[in-house]
């Protein structure tokens, strides 16, 4: 008890000390890492400087710090027979409550043996988790330049990533299509939550998931724990935090980007069930609303929401109802004023909409301090359409499809996953998977020249996808642990299968030395209107596709970890994927492989003859904030190659065989004495190796008049390397029981003018390319009360 006692009248001298700065309360809740059971009795401080607070948990894991002067503190948890946890730079405000919920891992030796002292930043929040895996802060989504607040940029950081757009956010991971990206949000697997994205793609315009309401999450580029399944190139897990349970908060945003407002607190106070809400309404709608819009040029609008209802019960578990919903547009109106029309051509506009909703009811159950029960379930349903047609030349405002193209998936889904702490050594989790999938498509189109009678075409249909999964984590020793384990998929449509092994070793060889090793089977479905795109023979309907296989890749990683101080590491990895059961071109020569798919379907005659290889080397080192500054630099090299029904190896479209990043950033503290204001100053270098593409055959373009490709020599050219540079400027401003921030965020700082893609100019008879958007700012306003 001396250590406590000493600890709580010193925290009561700087209490007193600060009485009058500005300050916030920080708060949380300390559980075992693998039961889930609150720990009572842990010693939490806070460290800034040569000042410290300290904290004892009570009976249910909770601690609370009031009246904690603003700035960036250092915490430190210990507990009799665990691992310390250490977390640097926690950022305290003056607007908003910091609510912590932290874990902590038994430790595997004797009291008197060993003292262990763990450093746990950037560590994966999944105990299950060896290798190539990064967890990241929705701090840091703010932080890092170009990141603008969404988590999908954030990523495109970490090493093995890749990006090739000034607007997009796909995540290319290792060589592989975005579309093998699985999204998962409170443990449940759902559809692509980004704004503006298509059929089967990975990435869209902007997220749809705003980082109010986030809490730190996963991301995995290989060879992943045994709870994933339906994934090849990564997974991005997801979480939502809980609202404040004592206090009513508010953060409002405004920026080129949207408008943003979240609220969050109890529904009663003194009750522990809460609320958080998130809406956003694009900027550019609004200025359509005001009757501003710019003649000839693509516009595009959004908006969305997010939230999560908690109610905890003492004897039921705890209950939380959590959804998203998105809508996005985007409109090419006619490039000429309409006193200008001569024909139907003049007239004609193009729209794209994608629409996107999920809602999910979750249930946590602690049966006993070594065991949980996690169930999630969920429904989500999403739009694709596209429309082409003309506006009326009388009625401008009438809009006269003459293509239309919609794709509607339903699902739902339901994850039920048990766990079970043996003992200190032996950490077992396991559970089932079920998605009853729907499909429905319609396209309907007409040639107005000729009839304006429409040709309609409607595929569709249901099938079910069915998963379980077992794991175990086996710590040896405190300095070799083994993780095993195995999932399973069952494609109900044409009973298709895959038993998947997974394996992982981390071997800590010195106090600052780890060697990881991780390897396993993974497999993912194609969209699902590749299996049910039908073909109509009159008295007879066939699926063109209907018996393919699940695609499949072999994974194997190994890796360094070397932590030079608490704060800064080196990681190396080296990677090898073998993919195969690849949908492709059967055809002797066949090119064409849904390796390179970058979004939609096939309604090609297709079988499961394609290969495919990833192999690469990434060099990470990487600071964590400390002393005000941080830093994220890495190198990956890399091959992709595919293989068709030609027999022939070629880089895949994603092969762009090189990424160097850099990010990083200082912190400034400003202000009267005692400083309490912040400024960021944050940047972001990337240099990439450029996408593959068809080489264009001039001779036939010239014939034709228009671009023809090349397909002969699929992904023999690559436009040139990609090069930008972003800029980052945050000031924080703490003010009494409120604080506000202003954030600019210059994309492509030096407006390079990147190569999009090349095409056959006919006016000119050459070959041309045409150029990305360049220089983009984006400035944003935030208010936390």
């Amino acid at each position: 008890m001396k250590p406590i006692i000493v600890l709580l009248v010193l925290s009561l001298c700087h209490y007193y000390a600060y009485a009058q700065d500005l300050s916030q309360t920080i708060r949380g809740q300390l559980v075992d890492a693998q039961s889930q059971y609150p720990l009572f009795g842990a010693n939490i401080m806070l460290l800034k400087d040569s000042l410290f607070l300290g904290a004892v948990t009570d009976t249910a894991g909770q601690f609370y710090f009031s009246k904690v002067p603003v700035g960036k503190w250092d915490l430190k948890v210990s507990y009799l027979g665990y691992e310390d946890l250490y977390i640097p730079a926690l950022l305290v405000g003056s607007g908003k409550e910091v609510v912590l919920n932290l874990d902590l891992t038994e430790s595997v030796v004797q009291l008197e043996e060993l003292v262990i002292h763990a450093q746990r930043d950037g560590e994966p929040v999944n105990d299950m988790a060896v290798i190539s895996a990064n967890s990241f802060s929705i701090e840091q989504s703010e932080r890092f330049a170009g990141s603008i607040g969404d988590p999908a940029r954030l990523v495109q950081s970490f090493a093995g990533v890749s990006m090739n757009s000034d607007v997009g956010n796909e995540i290319v991971v290792r060589g592989n299509a975005p579309k093998g990206l699985l999204w998962r949000l409170e443990g449940i697997e759902i559809p692509n939550p980004n704004h503006f994205a298509s059929e089967g793609g990975g990435g869209g315009g902007i997220s749809l998931l705003s980082n109010n309401v986030l809490s730190r999450s996963d991301f995995f580029t290989s060879a992943f724990p045994a709870e994933y399944g339906n994934a090849m190139s990564g997974v991005f897990d997801l979480s939502m935090r809980n609202g404040n349970t004592e206090k009513r908060e508010y953060t409002l945003q405004l920026g080129l980007i949207g408008i943003d407002a979240a609220l969050e607190g109890p529904f009663i106070k003194g009750k522990p069930a809460s609320y958080l809400v998130n809406y956003r309404f694009s900027t550019l709608t609004l200025i359509r609303l005001l009757g501003y819009n710019i003649r000839g040029q693509a516009y595009t609008n959004f908006q969305d929401i997010n939230f999560k209802l908690y109610f905890p019960t003492n004897k039921l578990g705890q209950f939380s109802l959590f959804g998203i919903g998105g809508l996005s547009g985007s409109i090419e109106p006619p490039t000429k004023p309409s006193e200008e029309w001569d024909d139907l051509t003049d007239a004609q506009q193009n729209e794209f909409h994608y629409n996107m909703g999920v809602v999910g009811l979750s249930h946590k159950y602690i049966l006993n301090p070594k065991s949980y029960i996690h169930t999630t379930a969920s429904f989500d349903a999403y739009q694709v359409l596209y429309q082409e047609g003309y506006l009326d030349i009388n009625q401008q405002e009438q809009f006269e499809p003459v293509f239309d193209d919609r794709v509607n998936n339903y699902s739902f889904r339901i994850n039920s996953q048990m766990n079970h702490k043996l003992s200190a050594k032996h950490h077992l989790r396991y559970g089932a998977i079920f998605q009853q999938l729907y499909y429905d498509a319609h396209v309907a189109f007409m040639f107005p020249e000729i009839d304006s009678t429409y040709t309609k075409h409607q595929s569709g249909g249901n099938t079910a996808l069915a998963q379980a999964y077992l794991q175990w984590k086996y710590r040896i020793s405190p300095d070799l642990t083994l993780h095993t384990g195995v999932h399973s998929l069952f494609f109900l449509l044409n009973q298709s299968y895959s038993i998947e092994p997974r394996i992982g070793l981390k071997w800590q060889l010195h106090p600052k030395l780890a060697i990881n090793v991780g390897a396993g089977l993974h497999s993912r479905l194609e969209p699902l209107a590749t299996y049910l795109n039908k073909i109509d023979r009159g008295d007879t309907i066939l699926y063109r596709n209907a018996d393919l296989e699940l695609t499949k890749a072999r994974h194997l990683v190994v890796g360094s970890n070397y932590r030079i101080n608490n704060y800064l590491q080196c990681k190396v990895e080296g990677y090898y994927q073998s993919l195969y059961d690849i949908p492709a071109d059967p055809r002797a020569n066949g090119t064409y492989s849904l390796i390179n798919k970058v979004d939609g379907y096939s309604t090609r005659n297709l079988e499961n003859i394609g290969l495919g290889r990833n192999y690469g080397l990434e060099l990470t080192l990487e600071k964590y904030l400390h002393n005000a500054y941080y830093f994220l630099s890495n190198i990956s090299l890399f091959e992709s190659k595919y293989l068709a029904g030609d027999g022939i190896w070629r880089s895949t479209k994603y092969n762009s065989n090189f990424v160097i990043n850099f990010t990083g950033g200082k912190d400034f503290q400003v202000g009267k004495h005692p400083k309490s204001n912040w400024i960021s100053l944050n940047t972001k270098l990337f240099w990439g190796g450029g996408r593959r593409v068809h080489p264009i055959d001039l001779a036939a373009s010239r014939t034709a008049g228009r671009t023809i490709s090349d397909d002969n020599n699929a992904f023999a050219d690559q436009v040139a390397n990609y090069f930008r540079i972003d800029l980052g400027f945050v000031y924080r401003k703490n003010k009494p029981n409120y604080a506000w921030a202003i954030t600019l965020d210059i994309l492509n700082l030096t407006n390079r003018k990147n190569e999009l893609r090349r095409y056959y100019a006919p006016e000119t008879d050459s070959i041309e390319s045409r150029s990305q958007l360049g220089i983009i700012p984006v400035l944003r306003y935030r208010i936390e009360l």
